[in-house]
């Protein structure tokens, strides 16, 4: 081995359980951050979703696992995948799982109906389905200002002001506390609102 310069000299203990800390970390927990990491970071439903199925091969009853599984599926515009994952009995027992600090998982299943709208006829209100024609195609920026327009307007539903509330927390869920788009959008929501 090589020296490592991170523990060179008298280092402070606290350091060296910091460094060996993460060392220990179990595979199942790295596996897990990595999976939010790229969710959170870039949308890669496809590539989340695999290390997310590893996970769960191991940890089948790990809900916070499940709960990404849903939003990966959603990212990759496929629904009926995502409602298998939060219909699973481990989450459909507790339907108040925080997925981090964005929002409980009934927001999430809330949320499903927006994505189904972009094969619904418009009778839902047409920004309602371009929104989520727009946000399927990972459209993001566009689909949030379609759901916010909605919103100050006060539409009448169906796809109207209550829809596009319950959309945009859904958005919020699978786009994750990390993205900057949550950010910038939950905060222009609250002052429509407010």
């Amino acid at each position: 081995g090589k020296p490592a310069q991170h523990l060179v000299g008298a280092v402070p203990e606290a350091q060296v359980r910091g460094l060996f800390s993460k060392l220990s970390e179990r595979q199942e927990d790295v596996m897990m951050e990595g999976a939010l990491a790229i969710l959170d970071q870039s949308q890669d439903g496809a590539r989340a979703r695999k290390i997310l199925e590893a996970l769960l091969k191991k940890e089948p009853e790990n809900k916070k696992a499940r709960l990404a599984l849903a939003r990966a599926w959603i990212l990759e515009g496929k629904t009926a995948e995502a409602e298998k994952a939060l219909a699973h009995p481990v989450l459909a027992a507790d339907p108040e799982i925080p997925d981090s600090a964005t929002g409980p998982a009934v927001w999430f299943r809330e949320g499903l109906g927006f994505w189904k709208a972009a094969d619904e006829a418009p009778s839902v209100g047409a920004d309602y389905v371009k929104a989520s024609q727009a946000a399927r195609f990972k459209r993001f920026p566009e689909a949030f200002d379609l759901l916010l327009a909605l919103v100050a307007r006060g539409t009448p539903e169906p796809g109207g002001r209550e829809s596009a509330k319950k959309a945009m927390r859904g958005l919020f869920v699978a786009l994750g506390e990390g993205s900057e788009l949550t950010a910038e959008y939950r905060g222009r929501l609250s002052r429509v609102l407010f």
